[in-house]
């Protein structure tokens, strides 16, 4: 276990599995990866599948600063939060970029904690069946952030679940408009929200979560 912190002056690319399958990237009980102004594609080229993102209880991931993405042009990609803590901040995160990326998960299970600050989470860019799958008491924790199922015209069947957790949102505009959508273009269709034993909350500008 240790700590991995990198800054970058411009943005920088880091590549889990960029033209090779079958690739694991694992933060462990006691570890931090830290990254300033990076992209971090998990899955770049149609022939690097099956890529793994693992961050493990007691371990954290943070980004800062720019767009992520699980299944840029390939698919089967996965990154799972197995009760550790993920933070994004200024960043975009998407699950199943292009056509070509069907089948990525964003998988936050066990406890995990995925938070995201003044971004957007995509499920399903414009690659077919992405999932998000939060379960097992998990909570993801957005602030003036957005939860985005099935943005693009490709992205059909995309799938946000979750099971005996929590989603709660804190934005500061007083309009409140950050939030959630499912389904934009024409042909983003049977894009699917669930949530089964879980909790929702929304607060407005001036209030605080606890």
């Amino acid at each position: 276990a240790g700590t991995m912190s990198v800054t970058n002056k411009a943005i920088t690319t880091w590549y889990f599995g960029a033209n090779a399958p079958s690739n694991r990237f694992e933060v462990v009980t006691g570890g931090r990866f830290e990254a300033n102004n990076t992209w971090f594609v998990l899955g770049h080229n149609s022939s690097s599948t099956n890529n793994e993102l693992i961050v493990r209880s007691g371990a954290t991931f943070a980004c800062n600063g720019y767009t992520n993405l699980i299944g840029q042009s390939s698919a089967n990609n996965r990154m799972v939060v197995d009760g550790g803590q993920v933070a994004f901040n200024h960043n975009d995160l998407i699950v199943g970029s292009n056509s070509s990326a069907p089948n990525n998960l964003l998988e936050v299970k066990n406890g995990g904690v995925f938070a995201l600050s003044s971004g957007t989470m995509t499920i399903g860019g414009s690659g077919p069946r992405s999932r998000l799958a939060v379960s097992g008491g998990s909570r993801l924790a957005f602030t003036n952030a957005n939860l985005r199922v099935g943005v693009g015209s490709w992205a059909k069947g995309s799938v946000a679940e979750l099971v005996d957790s929590e989603l709660t949102f804190a934005n500061t505009s007083p309009d409140g408009s950050n939030g959630i959508g499912v389904g934009s273009e024409g042909g983003s269709a049977s894009n699917v929200l669930r949530f089964v034993r879980s909790r929702f909350e929304k607060r407005q500008a001036n209030s605080t979560l606890t």
